[in-house]
């Protein structure tokens, strides 16, 4: 039997989908055009709707395992003082942050895939067929599909082939990202983030002795920042800062520690279009503040398998629950865009309206608001 999906892509959206397809007997089959399982960045935080699709995609323990309870976050000023701190369980009901290195989150859910996945391999046509999605690749061959699901990105091949729709729009964002060894333990051990006009710097631990740090510039223009001198640059802006933020930079050795670059979002109109669906940030991609890319990217997996599971072997009944899907999913995800929208405004209010009074008595509220239509199931 052919298989009947393609998922083209192998970042969280992507392999999330292959395991909830597999635990459903749904055949598929996935492409990425990375010849090895190398994401990009470092840390991530999986806030507890993240986990709780992980749970039921099985792989929740192996992540909490690998990564890094984190409990509480405090806000500073670029003194070190005036500190806002509030606890994650407060907001989630009981539940914490977890913090984890990029590499053993995708390694954890690659090696969960038991359908075929093809590495180094590129989406290069697609076309509508009579019987379904007709699909050719890098590597010369060409196959006929059910369904093809663009899980690949903020930059998607499938939705520049497909939907043709608008570049994604720069939101005013750069940030640096990296991971640093802390054996000690010297570091902070929850989630600091020190703000000063236009910039912030933040440290968070990840599990295994390592650190995340991760740093913001504000800006109108984009920055085109060439990988020698990068980390010099890092330490310029932060110059300024607590010692927390210059000591890990300090730490930090090459160049090629830190990764640096511009934060789009992707305002995508149309999620399908015949049997040719987005998901993840290839959909729906925005700036990270509200920590949900890898939670929007689980929930559109775990969803998108069990609604074709309720439906795998009747393939005339697929394209109304593809448009259920995208009608279930539309709202939640448009709500994290509108918080994102809401915060960004309120951190260019500046760190000393953050540190006020009134947001210290507030914050606990506000972070509640922020997430609470989150808590129920997607």
């Amino acid at each position: 039997m052919r298989p009947r999906i393609l998922i083209v892509g192998g970042g969280l959206a992507g392999l999330a989908l292959a395991i909830g397809l597999g635990q459903r007997g749904l055949a598929y089959e996935v492409v990425e055009q990375e010849s090895t399982w190398a994401p990009v960045g470092a840390g991530i935080g999986l806030l507890p709707n993240a986990m709780c699709c992980l749970d039921r995609l099985g792989v929740g323990n192996a992540v909490r395992a690998a990564g890094f309870e984190v409990t509480a976050t405090e806000w500073l000023d670029v003194t070190g003082g005036s500190a806002i701190r509030f606890d994650w369980r407060d907001v989630w009901d009981g539940d914490p942050v977890i913090q984890i290195h990029r590499h053993p989150l995708v390694q954890i859910l690659a090696d969960r895939v038991t359908g075929s996945v093809r590495l180094g391999t590129v989406l290069t046509g697609l076309r509508q067929a009579a019987e379904g999605v007709e699909v050719e690749l890098s590597d010369g061959s060409a196959g006929l599909y059910d369904l093809v699901v663009g899980a690949d990105g903020v930059y998607s091949t499938v939705r520049r082939l497909w939907f043709r729709s608008a570049p994604p729009r720069y939101v005013g964002q750069h940030y640096w990202r990296g991971a640093l060894p802390d054996p000690g333990g010297s570091l902070p051990r929850h989630w600091w983030v020190a703000r000063a006009p236009g910039r912030f710097f933040g440290l968070t631990p990840l599990g295994g002795d390592l650190v995340y740090c991760f740093g913001q510039l504000n800006t109108d223009d984009l920055v085109r920042e060439p990988p020698d001198g990068r980390l010099a640059h890092a330490r310029a802006v932060f110059v300024d800062f607590p010692p927390f933020a210059t000591e890990a930079l300090a730490r930090l050795e090459r160049d090629d520690q830190l990764h640096f670059g511009p934060v789009y979002e992707v305002a995508e109109p149309h999620w399908r279009a015949g049997r040719v669906l987005l998901i993840g940030d290839a959909a729906h991609s925005c700036s990270p503040i509200m920590v949900q890319g890898g939670a929007k990217a689980f929930e559109d997996a775990l969803v998108l398998s069990e609604m074709l599971g309720e439906v795998a072997d009747v393939p005339e009944r697929w394209d109304a629950v593809l448009d259920a899907f995208v009608a279930r999913r539309r709202p939640r995800v448009d709500w994290v865009r509108e918080q994102t929208h809401l915060r960004i405004s309120q951190a260019t209010a500046g760190p000393a309206a953050l540190m006020s009074a009134d947001a210290q008595a507030g914050v606990l509220d506000r972070f509640r608001s922020y997430y609470a239509p989150l808590k129920a199931p997607p």
